[in-house]
């Protein structure tokens, strides 16, 4: 496997960070593209993982060791508190990969499903991109946050009468919620994505790639 020039330079006592992945075949077309997260054979999660030799398991934050291929491994500058990094390391890459995917950019028009871990970074990430922010949620304590991360727009979702005025209102839907919720299936319905440019919903939790 190909290690990039910026893992070459970790040192012996560098402090550096480690995301969702430990680990890959690294020969299989998905690893030669760069999409080790799609890997064909044995793809290593940072948690919850069999380890290629076949005896052990990764348990992510609740271990107090690790093996890591030097390819997944970053380095983490000094200057950045590990308890902001740590964030981008999960939930950060997995909402950032698909709004990039997209082509999230400023003046996109962008709706965030549920503000849990990755409800957070999607607001966050999509707003400093430059879009137009909206927050779709069914508690109403979570407003002060959502325009506190950066949303412009915060909708209540328990309300039925909520969704049918956001009919071709977005440019992308970023669906961070694990469950099936009402309102998602009503945010792919063509009617709520109808527009000369074609409407997106990219599913932080459970498929990167937009469902057209």
């Amino acid at each position: 496997m190909k290690v990039s020039d910026d893992v070459k330079k970790v040192k012996v006592g560098q402090r550096v960070a480690v995301g969702c992945f430990v680990n890959s075949c690294g020969t299989c077309a998905s690893c030669k593209d760069g999409q080790e997260n799609y890997c064909e054979t044995e793809v290593t999660m940072t948690y919850g993982s069999p380890s290629p030799d076949g005896r052990t398991q990764t348990f992510g934050g609740y271990s107090n060791q690790i093996v890591v291929d030097e390819h997944f491994v970053l380095n983490l500058p000094a200057n950045l508190d590990p308890a902001g990094a740590a964030p981008l390391l999960c939930a950060g890459i997995t909402t950032y990969s698909p709004l990039r995917h997209v082509g999230v950019t400023k003046g996109s028009r962008v709706a965030v499903m549920g503000l849990g871990g990755l409800g957070h970074m999607a607001v966050k990430l999509a707003a400093s991109f430059g879009a137009e922010v909206t927050m779709l949620s069914r508690s109403p304590g979570k407003k002060a946050d959502a325009h506190k991360l950066g949303a412009h727009d915060f909708v209540l979702t328990r309300d039925n009468n909520a969704l049918a005025p956001l009919a071709n209102r977005f440019d992308v839907i970023v669906d961070t919620i694990s469950g099936e919720a009402r309102y998602q299936r009503a945010a792919r319905l063509p009617e709520a994505r109808r527009n000369a440019h074609p409407r997106r919903c990219v599913s932080a939790t459970l498929d990167l790639s937009p469902l057209r």
